[in-house]
């Protein structure tokens, strides 16, 4: 989130603390939260989940792979009232949206006929599914019924989740991050200079080329391109050892880059922070946390000075504000 003069940095001091009830309702409001949850009587009926493959404007090319659709799940939770909470789960492959229904289908059939209350919810899943641990398909899945269970919170109330949640409508600043995939360096600069004439002042690139030479040429295109005045972050989407990251890492500087995203494999949470204590430029991961456990850790080590949790990897809604609570 933009905040002023940059993006909001993590508290890199921030206690341990377990998910619960009142840990929760301290983030958005003891009194709110009764209000929002115990309020209603819908309690958890029945799932519906649709597969859809929707292409991309533009197929993508980053450093791990390339996405020309984007394969995605619709999700229906239906509750007592007959309220209708909804939610969408993305998938970098297809072949793995076919589990991912028999999980949630499995999911749901755990919740059926309790309460619609995102905390109890994830209460349970944490105490019935402790040995599948705290990553991969179980916690998407999770995700999924979680972000429909608020959506129902919010239908119930007549109100917009954000409203729901204590957010205001004030606008915030967004970065264009659709594309600049792996590509030669004219067409990248040219997306570039499209998204400018969009109106976007930020925007990430993707990097991870063969050598940093190439690298530092499409930055220079796309810099050359858009002028100074446009801010810049780079996505190494995972792709670089350490020595490698080190490298190019401190060949970037002269860019001034808001962020480097993701230089190491996503698990590297020593290899980040041994790296960011060595760069000028701020390093940015989250996306790929998929527990609080992994946020606190993150934070204890301080292996970013920006955390971006992603509302799918992290379990759902719940998840999320409770680790951006932390940060």
């Amino acid at each position: 989130m933009w905040k002023d003069s940059g993006y909001n940095k993590c508290n890199r001091h921030q206690t341990k603390r377990k998910l619960s009830m009142s840990s929760f309702s301290d983030l958005i409001g003891a009194p709110r939260y009764q209000t929002i949850v115990r309020g209603g009587d819908m309690t958890i009926a029945n799932v519906r989940v649709r597969a859809v493959l929707p292409p991309l404007p533009k197929p993508l090319q980053t450093a791990s792979g390339q996405l020309t659709h984007a394969p995605v799940l619709l999700i229906d939770l239906e509750m007592s009232s007959g309220i209708v909470g909804v939610s969408y789960l993305f998938s970098p492959r297809q072949d793995m949206l076919k589990p991912m229904i028999e999980i949630i289908d499995a999911l749901v059939a755990s919740v059926n006929g309790l309460p619609c209350d995102p905390v109890a919810v994830l209460g349970h899943f944490e105490r019935q599914f402790l040995l599948f641990g705290g990553t991969g398909l179980v916690t998407m899945a999770r995700a999924a019924i979680d972000m429909a269970m608020w959506d129902a919170i919010a239908k119930s109330r007549g109100e917009p989740l954000y409203q729901v949640l204590g957010g205001t409508s004030d606008p915030i600043k967004a970065y264009e991050s659709s594309g600049l995939g792996l590509s030669n360096a004219a067409q990248v600069a040219e997306e570039a200079l499209s998204f400018v004439n969009r109106g976007f002042d930020t925007m990430k690139v993707r990097l991870g080329y063969p050598t940093i030479d190439v690298d530092e040429l499409v930055l220079d295109a796309v810099r050359g391109a858009v002028g100074d005045d446009i801010g810049l972050m780079v996505d190494y989407n995972q792709a670089l050892a350490f020595e490698q990251a080190l490298d190019r890492c401190k060949a970037l500087e002269r860019f001034r880059l808001i962020w480097i995203e993701e230089p190491l494999h996503a698990s590297d949470l020593e290899g980040a922070a041994k790296l960011a204590r060595q760069i000028g430029t701020p390093i940015q991961l989250g996306e790929n946390l998929f527990s609080q456990y992994e946020v606190d850790r993150a934070i204890s080590l301080q292996s970013s000075r920006y955390l971006m949790p992603d509302v799918m990897k992290i379990g759902g809604a719940t998840s999320w504000l409770v680790a951006a609570n932390r940060a």
